[in-house]
């Protein structure tokens, strides 16, 4: 399988997993390594993988899906 196949492969799996209410909470955030970085984010929230999580938690509230 090539890069760009594997690629294709996770950001399926990751559209599929936020946009399944029963699991996207279980292992959502699991796609993203604890050291991220939030760039351009409301100053209000953390720039690193919990301030990432508040905002698409609000995100999640905010559309009820």
């Amino acid at each position: 399988m090539s890069s760009v196949e594997s690629l294709r492969e996770v950001v399926r799996k990751l559209a599929d997993t936020f946009n399944n209410p029963q699991n996207r909470e279980s292992s959502y955030f699991d796609f993203y390594d604890d050291s991220l970085i939030i760039h351009g984010f409301p100053p209000n929230l953390p720039t690193n993988k919990e301030g990432f999580k508040q905002f698409i938690y609000l995100l999640w509230k905010a559309f009820l899906i």
